[in-house]
């Protein structure tokens, strides 16, 4: 419960932060590699 609290907590200031050109990219491959990782 309190990971997905925490995941809704980053997404949300991630839609209201402006970030740089190419860090969703970076965050997209970080976030799938932490999945993954977690998964597995």
């Amino acid at each position: 419960m309190r990971a997905s609290y925490s995941l809704t907590a980053i997404f949300l200031w991630l839609l209201v932060t402006p970030l740089p050109e190419g860090t969703y990219a970076r965050l997209t491959l970080g976030l799938q590699s932490w999945v993954t990782g977690s998964v597995l």
